[in-house]
């Protein structure tokens, strides 16, 4: 099959650091043209991939995007769609519009929230992305998550999980007396809890993150709270310094606020064999087995209790898990099944 697979021009694909979109991207990508289709990455021209690569900016636009970066990097792309079998555009909402319009077989991954949360600044409306999809009703679209696959008000949704390339996460049956938070810092992450569950608990509690850049006071009153010796901030890390802390951590504190349609953080946590303590809105509940992989819980005082069982958990059984519901090569031929009932309808 032909495929045009358009990312965002945020980041690059994969991301150096931080981009849970960009790094599915690059996944699926490599996974697909490794199985003999023939892929055409758009993407940003620092992208690393074994795809045919097309970009319309050399570099990564991270820190300065604008929503004019976002249509240019999208019709630029579609307007190169033709030859294709299918397209899938990752470029989520920006993207319906151009997918409604294609000359092919077009999909959308969903892969942020349904309707804003607060670390969003490039959207002006806060219904926007609803109207989209009630303009759009008979595009394809994918959910990450069944959470997410519910509140999509169209008629043709699939879903197909988001995965990691399990074999690259190191386990470890063995860990150190820390906790781990990683992520991008705004309120919805709930740092600020997993702050508060550390002083509780008194446990030793490690961060990793950049601070939104529209979230800065926020950022700026929890290092009020990080006293660097039991509480510590350790930045943005490197790939290789985040798959350390995973495997070291004796597990992942997940807190959010709103409902992530999917945490990939969680995922990559249990892949190096650390459990989770998370609050269970969004996808949490489909992606921790509850007791098994982590624990599931409501508020700040349910997750300190949490952590008095957590070394009760087998590393091995979080490894398992993932293997089984959240490798690559589970997304892949998901992704493949989707494609091949577009085509098959399209043809009709």
């Amino acid at each position: 099959m032909k495929i045009a697979m358009i990312s965002t021009p945020f980041e690059s694909t994969p991301p150096l650091k931080y981009g849970g979109t960009e790094r599915i991207v690059s996944l699926l990508t490599e996974g697909l043209a490794e199985r003999g289709h023939e892929v055409t990455l758009f993407a940003t021209g620092d992208s690393k991939t074994r795809a045919r690569l097309v970009y319309f900016f050399e570099t990564a636009q991270r820190q300065m995007y604008t929503a004019d970066d976002v249509i240019y990097h999208l019709g630029m792309a579609f307007s190169q769609v033709e030859s294709f079998d299918l397209v899938h555009n990752h470029d989520s909402f920006c993207g319906i519009p151009f997918c409604g319009l294609s000359p092919v077989p077009s999909l959308t991954t969903i892969h942020n929230s349904m309707t804003l949360s607060p670390g969003d600044k490039i959207y002006a409306a806060g219904d926007l992305r609803i109207r989209l999809f009630k303009a759009y009703p008979s595009n394809n679209y994918v959910a990450i998550s069944e959470n997410q696959r519910k509140a999509v008000p169209a008629g043709r949704v699939y879903r197909a999980y988001n995965a990691i390339a399990y074999q690259d996460f190191p386990f470890s049956p063995n860990k150190e007396d820390f906790f781990l938070w990683i992520g991008k810092i705004w309120p919805g992450k709930g740092l600020h809890s997993a702050i508060e569950v550390a002083r509780r608990a008194d446990l030793k509690l490690k961060i990793a993150g950049r601070p939104h850049p529209s979230h800065l006071e926020y950022f700026q009153n929890l290092m009020e709270r990080v006293d660097g010796q039991k509480i510590q901030y350790l930045g943005e890390v490197s790939d290789e310094e985040r798959l350390d802390l995973y495997k070291r951590a004796r597990a992942l504190l997940f807190p959010i606020q709103w409902d992530e349609p999917f945490g990939l953080v969680m995922v990559e946590a249990m892949a190096c064999g650390t459990p989770v303590l998370a609050f269970g809105r969004g996808s949490v509940p489909e992606i921790i087995d509850d007791g098994r992989t982590g624990f599931v819980v409501s508020e700040v005082e349910e997750m300190v209790e949490a952590v008095k069982k957590v070394d009760s958990l087998d590393p091995g059984a979080c490894r398992k898990w993932v293997e089984e519901h959240f490798s690559a090569e589970v997304m892949i031929k998901a992704y493949e099944e989707v494609y091949q009932d577009i085509m098959n309808r399209e043809k009709r």
